[in-house]
């Protein structure tokens, strides 16, 4: 468990038939109220053996995502059900927290009130997200104070 590090937070779910790579990652962007994310890993039909129980008590399962081709250490992830019903919840976003190399996820949770029996073969992708950076209103506007003053300093010499 220690290197699986904790359990990763489910942060949305919702469904989504037939969508490709810019339709998820426009929803991971908006579900984490940033202009875009970058797509750093894609793994297609992930193997069923990959995912390890963590805890006999609980339903905490973990996949190690290193051994996904194109890996890249990601904040987010989602996982994607071949679930076959257009009522139910397919695609889940979880914050990658504890170990990046990691996916810790608790299935019962993802599947709360959707009447589903979760199978590890119906998992179709695990696809790894990280924001674009975006400058924080507070930096950018020291940035602009400090201008201003640099700006205002040399007028003042100037006269």
């Amino acid at each position: 468990m220690d290197d699986v590090g904790v359990e990763d937070r489910l942060i949305a779910s919702y469904d989504s038939p037939n969508s490709g790579d810019a339709t998820i990652s426009a929803w991971v962007a908006s579900q984490l109220g940033v202009d875009s994310v970058d797509l750093t890993f894609k793994e297609d039909s992930p193997s069923e053996s990959g995912w390890l129980q963590i805890d006999d008590a609980s339903e905490l399962h973990a996949y190690d995502l290193t051994t996904i081709a194109g890996y890249e250490a990601s904040d987010f992830f989602i996982i994607k059900l071949g679930v076959g019903r257009s009522d139910a919840d397919d695609t889940y976003l979880f914050e990658n927290l504890g170990s990046l190399d990691w996916a810790a996820v608790n299935f019962t949770d993802m599947l709360v009130g959707q009447n589903l029996r979760f199978n590890f073969g119906r998992i179709s992708h695990v696809t790894g997200f990280e924001s674009a950076s975006v400058p924080e209103p507070g930096t950018l506007f020291l940035l602009m104070v400090g201008v201003a003053g640099l700006v205002a300093s040399r007028v003042l010499r100037l006269k």
